[in-house]
């Protein structure tokens, strides 16, 4: 599959530290990487949050203790306007790449 990605020039990346399930390092004929991972962030970020509920009955303190990060970190790069609709969802993907980019910065 890879050699086949390859030869049709879908690869965008080889990088093995953007290979960590939230980076699209392949596009498609239609979609760029960059959106194909914008689509995966807005969506991820929703059924994280609907899985809530099910956390707290399996683990209510777990959750009561680490809820807020939990959320912090699912939603990073978000802003209280950008959660109310008043911002741009991409202006918020696009801090979110920020954070993501200097978390590889380390190596």
């Amino acid at each position: 599959m890879t050699q086949d990605f390859r030869n049709q020039g879908l690869i965008i990346s080889e990088n093995l530290e953007e290979y960590d399930g939230t980076t699209a390092v392949v596009r498609t004929h239609h979609l760029s990487a960059k959106e194909i991972e914008f689509l995966r962030w807005r969506a991820e970020r929703w059924m994280k949050l609907r899985h809530f509920p099910a956390a707290f009955v399996h683990s209510p303190l777990f959750v009561l203790r680490h809820g807020l990060k939990m959320l912090a970190h699912t939603f990073r790069g978000s802003t209280i306007k950008s959660l109310l609709g008043l911002e741009d969802e991409r202006r918020s993907f696009e801090r979110y790449c920020a954070i993501r980019e200097t978390e590889r910065a380390y190596i």
